[in-house]
């Protein structure tokens, strides 16, 4: 009995020492290894967009379909470990390469943000609503609802948040906005802007360039050991056959907005994502959720470097339905064509060459005239006369003489104005021309 207990001592002793010492050969000899590669296999989800259903007329025309194109995207693989000003220099380092390859291949990089250069290279917004813009504010700043803003960013110009997203030091971008070209901001903060609505989802690509060439595509893969996370992505078009005569009804698609996500419900929100194109306008957004095509999924790991090594499943995406109209195509174009036509010729009957005229004045609608005045703003307002090629050097005499004239009335109205403003005993504002009032209007 003694004898089989020292047996079974021994046994235990030695299968204790060897379990001993794989433990110690795998958490101390090997450990770090080990974790290393454990931390490199990261699952990655990856959702595949659907294709979206094309639209016919009812003789079977097609109205609105898909074109394959290309885009640039990016995938933010960047370490965790960098600090804000790591992570800003690096990342800014891939999209100034990132740009400079697009534009140098004739391409542009997104313009999907809310602020814009105007003629004069000032930050302006894009909304046409104070509401829509301080929704902009809001969603810069990180905001639910507008209420949330404080006065100061309510009341904030685009100057100023092109200034807070290049220099603030929690949120900004690391860039120098007093001495790099403002155009060149803007595209980098377009380009961060579109990265940071998708940061809430890990591994989600964004979109930097769409619809590329085949030169631009080649040139990204060619300098992807430089471009870390950067990749060239098979996209899908939005495209529309004789779009002049069918747009005020068939509308249009692009990125859902934050608005229009938050807008959803809760069952709703599970098939979009912020970076989803959705109908805006007219049978694309009606329709929307008979023309969004079913989403696929594909689930696989990958290493530190973004390479795939395992796949672990894939479910394909699918098509959304096509939808026929009632409309007949050939009918729709012929009509259009013929009230074109008649709303021309009334135009034309009714255009006198006069500057200055009162509506009031008419005795009735049949005696309304047009004045020459508003059709010149018209062409230029609608840009139907490209007035940036005035002052070009191949332009036209007319061209020139315009142009001269302009500057001359610029001159004189400018000199008009500080005149004015700085005039102790200027008129009162009621006492103003119209013209001037205008002037002191804008001015204030």
């Amino acid at each position: 009995m003694r004898s089989r207990l020292i047996t079974l001592i021994i046994v235990f002793c030695l299968t204790s020492s060897i379990l001993i010492g794989r433990l110690f050969y795998l958490q101390i000899v090997r450990g770090e290894d080990y974790l290393s590669n454990y931390e490199l296999q990261i699952r990655k989800e990856e959702e595949i967009p659907g294709t979206r259903g094309n639209i016919y007329d009812r003789n079977g025309n097609l109205l609105a379909y898909n074109e394959l194109a290309y885009s640039v995207t990016i995938e933010d693989t960047l370490s965790s470990d960098y600090s804000t000003e790591e992570r800003n220099k690096a990342l800014n380092a891939i999209l100034d390469r990132v740009l400079e390859i697009v534009e140098s291949h004739g391409d542009s990089v997104i313009d999907s943000f809310g602020i814009i250069l105007d003629s004069a290279g000032n930050y302006q917004f894009t909304q046409s609503s104070e509401t829509q813009r301080l929704r902009f504010v809001a969603d810069v700043y990180g905001k639910r609802t507008i209420d949330e803003l404080s006065q100061e960013q309510q009341s904030m110009s685009a100057a100023d948040i092109i200034h807070y997203l290049c220099t603030d030091s929690s949120y900004g971008y690391g860039l120098d906005d007093e001495n790099l070209d403002p155009q060149y901001i803007l595209k980098m903060i377009n380009m961060r802007y579109a990265m940071n609505l998708n940061s809430y989802q890990q591994y989600m690509s964004t979109v930097l360039a769409s619809d590329v060439s085949d030169e631009t595509a080649a040139a990204i893969m060619e300098n992807q050991d430089t471009l870390t996370g950067v990749d060239i992505e098979e996209d899908s078009l939005r495209r529309y056959t004789d779009g002049e005569y069918f747009s005020s009804i068939i509308g249009y698609t692009g990125q859902i907005s934050q608005e229009e996500y938050d807008a959803l419900d809760d069952s709703e929100k599970e098939l979009y994502s912020l970076s989803d194109i959705v109908g805006k306008s007219g049978l694309e957004q009606t329709l929307d959720s008979v023309l969004q095509g079913k989403k696929g999924e594909t689930t696989f790991y990958v290493d530190n470097l973004g390479k795939v090594t395992d796949t672990v499943s894939r479910t394909e995406p699918e098509a959304g339905n096509d939808v026929y109209l009632t409309i007949d195509k050939n009918l729709q174009e012929s009509t259009y064509k013929l009230l074109e036509e008649k709303l021309a010729g009334i135009v034309l009957s009714k255009l006198r060459n006069v500057l200055n005229y009162d509506p009031e004045s008419a005795g009735s609608a049949s005696d309304l005239i047009i004045p020459v005045s508003d059709a010149y703003h018209a062409f230029i307002a609608n840009r139907i006369i490209d007035d940036t090629h005035f002052g070009s050097e191949d332009a036209g005499p007319a061209e020139k003489a315009i142009y001269e004239a302009f500057q001359q009335k610029k001159t004189s109205t400018i000199s008009q104005i500080l005149t004015e403003m700085q005039n102790s005993n200027a008129a009162p504002y009621n006492e103003l021309s119209e013209e001037m009032q205008d002037y002191m209007d804008y001015i204030s």
